[in-house]
């Protein structure tokens, strides 16, 4: 599209939502407009654009969706639950109150906007990630304020947090002693790299009445590698269920 950030309208297709209920039925917003090969199926489209108020081309390719060109939705099936937004890409569309009104209206336990702020220095900055991580967080994410977004990872939104963690699939189960008799003493896991250790640590009372099943891919943390690139002093930390690599070896 170009120019890159223009001016369009944007329509509410459900007022009823508390998502967008307190926006105008038509309102004028300033971003970069994405336009889709196809527009999503099932979902509940919250806001779409009138491409009668923009110029959607680019190198005198048409960019123009038809009759709904949807641009915010939500979609539950399942155990899924999907809130998509192609609004965002100036910052200035943050500090608008309409779309923080937007993000605060959402309700949902499984999507919230997260607050950001600057550190006046290194010192603040490990000062915040102790008292996040005491709090029961991992780490904090790191986001260079100017950037704008890019789909692959890259160096403007980083992850710092005090140990390094890692993905491994679950290929053995070893029996627990003493106190641990008769449930879980430790797993057996192999990353991807094809490393194989055991995570003996980590685990909750249930966990351990109840582990990760074999073929389950689980994340662990430690601290460093040993010269043979062994994760060192590795403890599990939760289940992936949600991730899937692009090469699963075959569990023993």
């Amino acid at each position: 599209m170009w120019p890159q950030f223009q001016q369009a309208t944007l329509r509410v297709q459900q007022p009823a939502d508390a998502i967008v209920q307190h926006l105008n039925n038509h309102s004028d917003w300033v971003d970069e407009w994405y336009s889709f090969r196809a527009p999503p199926t099932g979902v509940q489209v919250l806001l779409d654009i009138d491409e009668h108020s923009y110029q959607p081309e680019v190198l005198g390719i048409d960019l123009r969706m038809g009759a709904q060109h949807p641009l915010v939705w939500k979609h539950c099936i399942g155990k899924g639950r999907v809130f998509y937004s192609a609004l965002g890409h100036l910052a200035a569309t943050y500090a608008d109150a309409r779309y923080q009104q937007v993000l605060a209206q959402l309700s949902l336990p499984w999507v919230q906007p997260v607050p950001q702020h600057k550190v006046a220095s290194h010192a603040a900055l490990h000062t915040l990630l102790r008292q996040t991580v005491k709090a029961g967080g991992e780490g904090v994410m790191l986001h260079r304020g100017a950037s704008l977004y890019r789909a692959a990872r890259n160096d403007d939104l980083l992850k710092f947090k005090p140990f390094d963690d890692a993905e491994g699939l679950v290929i053995g189960h070893l029996p627990g002693r003493g106190k641990h008799a008769g449930r879980l003493g430790a797993l057996v896991v192999q990353t991807q790299g094809g490393q194989r250790l055991r995570l003996g640590t980590g685990f909750t009372d249930a966990q351990r009445e109840h582990p990760p099943a074999l073929g389950v891919w689980v994340t662990f943390r430690h601290r460093g590698v040993t010269d043979q690139g062994i994760p060192r002093f590795a403890s599990f930390l939760r289940v992936r269920e949600d991730w899937v690599p692009g090469a699963q070896p075959a569990p023993k």
